[in-house]
């Protein structure tokens, strides 16, 4: 006898199946992520305990004691070499602990979000104790907040007018004459952190930490909508994202102001995406309009976020729009953005001096830079063969920041076909590494919207090996000059990994898809 056809099962007893299923499946995922997350956490002290030692070149050099001596590795009797030992061994563990529960997380979807924010909260407390992380910008922050509430204007004069304040010591002589390059909004953080810790330098940089904390947790709520709007698990894109080593030592330990800028600008793609899939043409425009507002504050923390409205202004006119009429978007959602960071600018005050100072960060030179070291492999050769050549190094960065500004153009006007995620990851990463100097924290930039979609091995080698370029010896070994035979091999590691790179995420790339999924309501 045929066995019966199976009943329809009712809506609502399939759901508490599910989330019956759920709860079973979420104890047993918190024991397997235990020994990756304790191993992370591990990783992170020996990355604040080696930044806690005097002889490093962070603090000890500039910043003075700290607000707690690390036991052992924090004397001044333990030798340099030992605290850069251990900063490198805390870094590729930190790295290891990541891959290790990123390939949890693939394998047993879906990941709880809850429990990937806990992972968050557990690698970066030690960061969040620890001085200055990679950089001396957070020191350089807490200087600017003091230069602006004594009355100064940032986007003409430098810290050193200030004189022997302990926040100036501690910053880096690169900015000590060099103005701004900030946009109006974080020159508000620095100048409201410095104020309410009553310009008390150590207070004032942790103040900008927990700053850039919260902005970091912040990015986790868009973060989540744009997972459930293209169909990834939420868990996942989390610890793809903020659980990453990246963002952990250079967003959490070096306190960049990428984090603001990534909330802001995730949250305007977000609000934005929604607008293109909404059902009205009033909800159409409202949520457009916010997102393109949200870019526009992106922007006044640091110029590349305007990438993010020309990219919902790109996606405006609909599936079967023309490219003059998808031309025409992003020209006039790129225009808004722009008419907010002017108000912005104009209404705080600090008017539109930092975009004259853009060319400030540019000044320095480091060995992850590609088209300087181009330059400077291209005036080694020469100089091999015989044909000495006049400097070259401007003439590559000059022809880098043009190539940049051109593809990261051309991945905008893909938006409609492999999505807008993807497609602002790619252009900011282009951009960030066509730069005239290109540090760590740039590549938070991409990478943050192309981990969206997936995390190749490519990408995950990336984002670990990014972390090693930053050398605790000094900025004086980060120089290509004192390293040109440094810089030929650099150059064909870059374009070899860059092919490569490249080639798999065209291979793997998101599927063709005209707009975003409407989310379920």
């Amino acid at each position: 006898m045929p066995s019966p056809l199976p009943l329809e099962q009712d809506p609502e007893t399939v759901q508490q199946e599910a989330e019956g299923a759920r709860e079973r499946h979420e104890p047993r995922m918190w024991a397997r992520v235990l020994a990756p997350t304790l191993l992370g956490l591990v990783a992170s002290v020996l990355v604040m305990a080696a930044n806690t030692n005097p002889g490093r070149w962070l603090p000890g050099s500039r910043q003075g004691p700290w607000i707690f001596s690390f036991p052992v590795l924090g004397s001044a009797e333990v030798p340099n070499s030992v605290a850069i030992a251990v900063y490198y061994a805390g870094l590729a563990l930190l790295g290891l602990a990541w891959v290790w529960i990123l390939g949890v997380a693939t394998r047993h979807r879906p990941f709880p979000p809850a429990l990937a924010l806990v992972v968050f909260v557990v690698w970066s407390a030690p960061l969040a104790l620890a001085p200055p992380v990679g950089s001396d910008d957070l020191a350089s922050y807490a200087a600017t907040g003091l230069l602006i509430n004594r009355g100064f204007d940032p986007y003409e004069v430098g810290v050193e007018v200030l004189g022997p304040e302990r926040a100036v010591t501690a910053t880096s002589p690169f900015w000590h004459d060099s103005p701004q390059p900030y946009g109006p909004v974080f020159l508000g953080v620095m100048a409201t952190a410095s104020s309410v810790t009553g310009h008390r330098f150590l207070r004032t940089v942790m103040v900008l930490r927990a700053f850039a904390l919260a902005s970091l947790a912040l990015l986790a709520v868009p973060l989540v909508s744009l997972a459930r709007r293209y169909g990834r698990d939420p868990g996942l894109v989390l610890v793809s994202v903020v659980c990453s080593p990246l963002l952990l030592v250079h967003l959490v330990g070096g306190a960049h102001n990428e984090a603001l800028m990534l909330a802001l600008l995730a949250a305007g793609l977000a609000v934005g995406l929604a607008g293109v899939a909404a059902a009205t043409p009033r909800r159409r425009i409202a949520l457009g309009l916010a997102g393109v507002a949200l870019c526009g504050l992106a922007t006044g923390v640091k110029l590349p976020a305007l990438l993010g409205a020309a990219v919902l202004g790109w996606l405006w006119p609909g599936s079967d729009a023309s490219v003059v009429r998808r031309f025409s978007g992003a020209t006039v959602a790129t225009a808004l953005a722009g008419v907010v960071v002017v108000a912005l600018s104009m209404g705080s005050g600090f008017g539109m001096g930092w975009v004259n100072n853009m060319d400030v960060p540019q000044k320095a030179v480091t060995l992850i830079t590609p088209f300087t070291a181009f330059g400077v492999a291209a005036e080694w050769l020469m100089a091999q063969v015989g044909r000495p050549t006049g400097p070259l190094v401007p003439a590559f960065r000059q022809g880098g920041i043009i190539l940049g500004i051109a593809l990261a153009g051309l991945c905008v006007t893909r938006a409609h076909r492999i999505g807008p995620v993807p497609a602002l990851g790619a252009a900011l990463l282009v951009l960030a590494v066509s730069a005239q100097t290109v540090w760590p924290w740039y590549f938070t930039w991409g990478l943050t919207f192309l981990c969206i979609g997936s995390v190749s091995l490519w990408l995950q080698v990336l984002i670990v090996a990014v972390n090693f370029t930053v050398t605790p010896l000094g900025p004086p070994t980060l120089g290509l000059y004192y390293w040109q035979e440094t810089a030929v091999a650099i150059t064909l590691v870059i374009l070899v990994a860059g092919g490569v790179t490249a080639a798999t995420w065209w291979r793997r790339r998101a599927p063709r898809r005209l707009l975003p999924q409407p989310l379920p309501t």
